[in-house]
């Protein structure tokens, strides 16, 4: 894979994108900053990015899809998307993108409705599993994460558990599904492709910087609940 040399930002140019994709797409960036902050491959170039992004996409996303036309915050998201990119592009993202590559190439998804969909799920998980030897804590990380965001709990795996309900508000807000069921997948379908997912899943590189391991059973819970929300 081939990285550009120069990026130009020109946020005029995002005005005419829809509010479906600019909903999904600016989950795809939280997706990509709190993924990279919690990769098993996290750093000091990467952590610091990735708390930005994710700061401004959570402030600036229900901004722009309430009025599209708000060049501020079109820019705001822009630049949080660019600033995740320099975040997860040195330490790489995580369970969420697994499971979300996973469904968007088994089902009729848009990658970051796919992502979005399945982030909260995925921090729930890593929140009740053990971290791998050696990696850090991702409830630590998490409840440092939701420090920054304003959410204010001494416990801190309450404090995962507001994050992730905050982040389940700004899907409701800007009218995502929580759910795969919601976005049409029927139940017979999804039964009828979890081999498939559960496989897809299992050989996504992501998996190898996921701070918890998650394969077989439990990717299939996972995918069920991922399911039927």
């Amino acid at each position: 894979m081939r990285c550009p040399d120069l990026s130009v930002l020109e946020t005029s140019l995002t005005l005419a994108l829809p509010k479906d994709l600019t909903a999904s797409t600016g989950l795809d960036v939280i997706a990509h900053a709190v993924d990279g902050y919690i990769s098993r491959q996290q750093n000091d170039f990467s952590d610091g990015s990735c708390l930005q992004a994710v700061k401004m996409a959570m402030d600036w996303l229900p901004v722009v899809c309430r009025d599209g036309a708000n060049l501020m915050a079109r820019e705001k998201m822009q630049n949080a998307a660019t600033i995740a990119g320099l975040g997860f592009g040195n330490s790489n993202t995580g369970l969420s993108h697994a499971l979300g590559h996973s469904a968007g190439a088994v089902f009729p998804l848009p990658h970051g409705r796919a992502i979005g969909i399945a982030l909260p799920y995925s921090l729930a998980y890593l929140a009740s599993n053990p971290p791998m030897p050696g990696v850090p804590d991702p409830v630590e990380c998490l409840a440092a994460l939701a420090r920054l965001v304003g959410i204010n709990n001494p416990s801190p795996r309450h404090a995962v558990d507001a994050l992730i309900g905050r982040i389940r508000s700004i899907q409701k807000e800007i009218g995502e599904p929580l759910c795969l069921r919601d976005a049409g997948i029927t139940q017979a379908r999804m039964m009828g492709e979890m081999d498939r997912l559960v496989r897809i899943a299992e050989k996504d590189p992501n998996m190898y910087t996921t701070p918890c391991e998650c394969k077989g059973k439990a990717l299939q819970d996972l995918f069920e609940i991922m399911w039927r929300g």
